[in-house]
């Protein structure tokens, strides 16, 4: 009996250890340190984006922000707390490393593998790449992707963090993917909705002045899709290349 129970312990063991694979990133470019986590078939960091050489004046429209920071103290805005949890807030032309000419017009470059701000071996992650997480995580057998807003199903819950989301909108994190509340900077300037949403910006432009993103809420189990101008600063979730 007692090696009966041995044996099914090892199992489960085994079995949980299938389930999440984790592991961990350094950035060479400055030495940041990143957990990452396997879901599916793809590897994703587990943590919001936190490489800041240079920190942009709120009144710029394109840039690297940490939020609720007004200043252009690069070494003051590392040592926030905003920075080290949260990680820091890029416009989509800086997200993807190109010019600022197009947060305004039509860049037409390929969403695939599409390295920009994320460190070498990794990617800011398309539009199609997000529908493939949400797809893998969706439990329910008739769920399928909308095309507009809203993603309904229970994908939000699976991959938000357990922990620092406002009005119980805890998540369960089972996925290990930590979802963070990071909030928005508005390309008017101001911060917002930190603790009750999290938005990550995609690779795939939408019309000249947006590009796709995912947001999550406090209020909600679900993930969703829109097309903000490119001039907010939005978090990043970068995926390891295939």
């Amino acid at each position: 009996m007692k090696q009966l129970f041995i044996l099914l312990s090892f199992v489960v063991l085994f079995l949980g250890c299938e389930k999440q694979k984790t592991g961990s990133l350094i950035d060479q470019r400055d030495g940041h340190d990143y957990l990452t986590v396997k879901i599916g078939d793809q590897w994703w960091m587990a943590e919001n984006l936190a490489y800041m050489p240079f920190v942009s004046k709120l009144h710029l429209n394109g840039g690297i922000w940490v939020y609720g920071y007004n200043g252009d103290s690069h070494e003051y805005a590392k040592g926030l707390i905003e920075y080290r949890n949260l990680g820091c807030l890029y416009n989509w032309t800086t997200a993807m490393d190109i010019s600022d000419e197009y947060d305004e017009k039509l860049w037409g470059g390929s969403d695939s593998l599409h390295q920009g701000v994320c460190p070498a071996g990794w990617h800011l992650p398309s539009d199609s790449e997000w529908k493939m997480l949400e797809q893998n995580l969706e439990s329910d057998p008739d769920f399928e992707a909308s095309d507009d807003r809203q993603y309904t199903g229970d994908v939000g819950l699976k991959i938000k963090s357990d922990s620092g989301w406002a009005a119980n909108g805890n998540g369960s994190n089972e996925t290990g993917f930590g979802a963070l509340p990071g909030g928005i900077r508005y390309r008017t300037g101001f911060y917002l909705n930190q603790g009750s949403y999290g938005y990550y910006w995609t690779a795939t432009e939408q019309y000249p002045g947006s590009a796709t993103y995912r947001y999550l809420r406090d209020s909600s189990k679900g993930t969703f899709r829109g097309f903000p101008h490119k001039a907010n600063g939005l978090s990043i979730r970068c995926l390891k290349d295939n």
